[in-house]
């Protein structure tokens, strides 16, 4: 239900309600998984993304669920942090065609 909340708000562009319900969650006792990242991630500004990122830096290490990493990698492109991106792109494994879109449209 929450991912599924917090998907529509950032969905319909209500871009502050998303990261509100977010922290609702979090502290609801709830914890996120890689679709709240995935939902939430377009909606915040970026001293959350940041704190976002290094939660699931933490939480999302060894996953090999290519579609969190490439909403990170989109998040930071259209931030103009083209240098994060690359990072995070570069320890992308296996590399698609969706986890180098993000790049090429931020560059």
């Amino acid at each position: 239900m929450w991912n599924v909340m917090i998907g529509g708000y950032t969905h319909t562009h209500h871009y502050k309600e998303s990261p509100d319900l977010f922290r609702t969650m979090l502290e609801s006792n709830y914890e996120a998984n890689d679709v709240t990242f995935v939902s939430v991630l377009p909606a915040c500004a970026l001293d959350i993304r940041k704190w976002m990122h290094a939660y699931i830096g933490r939480k999302f290490a060894e996953s090999s669920d290519t579609s969190l990493f490439t909403s990170l990698i989109d998040m930071y492109a259209k931030c103009g942090d083209i240098d994060a991106a690359t990072t995070i792109l570069k320890s992308v494994a296996p590399k698609s065609l969706a986890s180098c879109h993000p790049m090429i449209s931020g560059i």
